[in-house]
């Protein structure tokens, strides 16, 4: 039987999930604002496990934002 969790996420993926551009992910990723790994020019896959730690570290910083 295959694995079929994923270990990586794709710039549609994280677009979707965050209700965003793919413009604006790949805008993200090149600012070092979201973690990821470029595997060439304008391809990027995001680990899940980093992704979800970003997601989590965001939100605190918000909920301190004021």
């Amino acid at each position: 039987m295959a694995n079929t969790t994923k270990d990586y996420y794709t710039v549609t993926d994280v677009a979707e999930l965050l209700a965003i551009s793919p413009d604006t992910v790949r805008r993200l990723l090149a600012n070092g604002q979201m973690p990821g790994v470029k595997i060439s020019p304008r391809i990027w896959r995001i680990p899940v496990a980093a992704f979800q730690t970003w997601l989590t570290d965001r939100g605190n910083q918000e909920g301190k934002a004021l």
